[in-house]
């Protein structure tokens, strides 16, 4: 699955995404690939994973409703209503709701 990653900026350098994206990557099923701020998302792209809070989450859901893209929030922020992962989630929690969203 080709999955494009949206990061709030301030937590471009954070340990518990990088945990799940390193865990994400050893599974060997997801591309993935970080857009830069304001970067449109792909067509071509199965999912855009979202790491932020709501804030986030309602810029990548616009961008991503622009590409007809799925979208998957995990709460790395203060609030957190729109993410559907909490940042203690699991590598493998993640990944089984990628698949599920396709």
């Amino acid at each position: 699955m080709k999955i494009a990653l949206i990061t709030k900026p301030s937590l471009r350098s954070n340990s518990r995404k990088d945990a799940i994206l390193e865990a994400l990557a050893s599974l060997g099923e997801f591309s993935l690939f970080e857009l830069a701020e304001h970067e449109r998302v792909p067509r071509e792209c199965d999912c855009v994973l979202v790491f932020g809070g709501d804030g986030t989450m309602l810029d990548a859901a616009v961008r991503s409703a622009e590409a007809g893209v799925p979208l998957l929030g995990v709460n790395l922020g203060n609030l957190g209503f729109l993410t559907q992962c909490e940042a203690n989630a699991s590598a493998e929690e993640v990944a089984r709701a990628l698949k599920s969203g396709k």
